[in-house]
């Protein structure tokens, strides 16, 4: 079930999506890169995510974190 994010969940998501579309990109298995474009591309019209898109998205972003 995808979830109504506030205006801070969607500046947060928009962020991290965002930056992993642009900058981290070439870091990304073809697996991520695949779901990232995914869901960005839904999330930009509809903002809403399920809870196990969020923690997805999180994990992503927090290796890639800690790699760069």
């Amino acid at each position: 079930m995808k979830q109504v994010l506030n205006k801070r969940g969607i500046e947060i998501y928009t962020s991290k999506l965002n930056s992993m579309e642009i900058e981290y990109f070439h870091m990304l298995t073809p697996w991520q890169r695949k779901f990232i474009t995914s869901v960005n591309d839904v999330f930009f019209t509809d903002k809403r995510l399920s809870k196990k898109q969020m923690d997805q998205i999180d994990s992503i972003y927090e290796k890639l974190i800690d790699e760069f």
